[in-house]
């Protein structure tokens, strides 16, 4: 997944200002116009990931690749609604899945039933 975000919110959060930029809309702070394009995993802390599937009860738990803190809610998956648990949790839904995300973090785990 592609992650963009403009050159004012590069500096913020220390990511990589690209010398060729594409036109649309910054993650972060909305920002329409030139912006960076960059993989989120290129930007995201990886040591802790575990790609290890668990499977019973009918159901399925993975982690996903963490999101860049900083994110507003409706950029981290924009397709499902949402709800936060707490300062710290936001739960993503749809009928299939549950995505139960740190936003201090950008840890987040996918639960599919």
């Amino acid at each position: 997944m592609k992650l963009y975000y403009c050159d004012k919110c590069a500096k913020e959060y220390n990511y990589p200002i690209k010398e060729k930029e594409t036109k649309g809309s910054c993650n972060f702070c909305r920002f329409t116009g030139p912006v960076n394009e960059e993989q989120k995993v290129n930007l995201v802390d990886m040591k802790d990931f575990n790609e290890t599937t668990w499977k019973g009860g009918g159901f399925t738990v993975n982690e996903l690749v963490p999101f860049p803190v900083g994110q507003t809610r409706g950029t981290i998956h924009p397709e499902l609604l949402h709800k936060f648990l707490n300062e710290r949790y936001l739960l993503f839904y749809d009928k299939n899945l549950l995505i139960i995300a740190n936003i201090k973090t950008g840890q987040q785990i996918q639960v599919s039933f």
